[in-house]
């Protein structure tokens, strides 16, 4: 009979042991290179649709109505500012959100942002990230502007669809789906139980606009570190990023911690709608930013200052927020 050393047999049961682990627990790959170390922080550039349609109280397009200079009342006049008056007759399915996707939802609930407090029904602002903003009673002075329209000599117009009165909604009627006839909808008065709540979208979500800032602040207050972020807007002009000239692009990516993360939160609070829809151009301008190769560039573990090192396996994001379609050629 053949003699079999200790030592085979030792390393015959140490074989068998790592084959029998194997078959209990699956090799997991690391989820970073190791030669880093770590995980590579991905990049994510921000940008914001500031198009003057955001301002809009209401979505899709086509429900605009007779908002214009011709079909309603001039109310008054502020130097380049002049508001009219659409009366709320005709225009009931705009305070519908069964028609009208913006307008509030008495089956939602409109949670103030992250950082911010609920709203006051009798003191509600009328813009909530403000906090200087003028206030309304919505318990009596409720009213909307519904539509804006600029133009290029600085005018700028505002519709209402409707007077001061109390907060309410309309409730679309039975067998009226799609229809926007008065007659399909019963007003709602708000009552004191939605009060708060209808408070809150009053003052964070009644616009495009405002809906976005209170959708990107809730999903990004949350995020930390692990991501580097940057942003800018659609209509941002030139301006140099990290030693650069860049357009859309307004900050370029950092860790999401500290003054970086503060500021990237106070930008989306600040921002304001004005101008044109150059999607297109924007989503290029981000592409070309993720381009490039310079020592400040979204590759570097040192974005914005030299010295650092670059890793090609970084994956980069880009998110656009926007309420439509491109326009012109851009």
């Amino acid at each position: 009979m053949k003699q079999v050393s200790p030592g085979y047999i030792f390393k015959s049961l140490v074989a068998a042991a790592l084959l029998h682990a194997g078959s209990v627990n699956a090799f997991t790959p690391a989820p970073a290179p190791l030669n880093v170390g770590g995980q590579v922080e991905p990049n994510v550039m921000f940008i914001l649709d500031d198009s003057g349609s955001t301002e809009w109280a209401y979505m899709p397009d086509d429900l605009k109505g007779s908002f214009s200079r011709t079909a309603c009342t001039q109310e008054a006049r502020s130097g380049d500012n002049y508001w009219y008056n659409c009366t709320e007759t005709g225009h009931r399915y705009l305070y519908s959100s069964a028609m009208n996707s913006v307008y509030y939802d008495p089956s939602e609930t409109y949670a103030a942002p992250p950082g911010f407090n609920n709203a006051i029904y009798t003191a509600a602002r009328l813009d909530g990230y403000n906090s200087s903003s003028p206030t309304v009673n919505l318990s009596t002075s409720f009213r909307m502007i519904m539509h804006r329209d600029a133009y290029t000599n600085g005018r700028m117009d505002y519709f209402y669809a409707g007077s001061a009165r109390q907060a309410f909604y309309y409730r679309q009627n039975a067998g009226c789906v799609g229809s926007k006839a008065d007659s399909c909808y019963t007003r709602v008065n708000i009552p004191s139980g939605q009060q708060v709540n209808f408070a809150n979208w009053f003052s964070y979500y009644r616009t495009r606009m405002m809906a976005a800032k209170a959708g990107t602040i809730s999903a990004f207050h949350p995020q930390t570190k692990a991501i580097r972020v940057g942003y800018g807007t659609i209509n941002s002009a030139s301006r140099p990023v990290d030693g650069t000239a860049t357009t859309s692009i307004i900050r370029g990516v950092r860790p999401f911690e500290g003054t970086d993360r503060t500021a990237f939160l106070n930008w989306i609070r600040d921002a304001q709608a004005n101008g044109p829809t150059p999607l297109r151009r924007a989503l290029d301008d981000a592409g070309k930013y993720f381009s490039r190769t310079d020592q400040r560039g979204p590759w570097s573990t040192t974005p914005g200052s030299t010295g650092g090192q670059e890793y090609s396996c970084r994956q980069n994001y880009t998110i656009l927020t926007t309420d439509g379609y491109w326009n012109d050629a851009q």
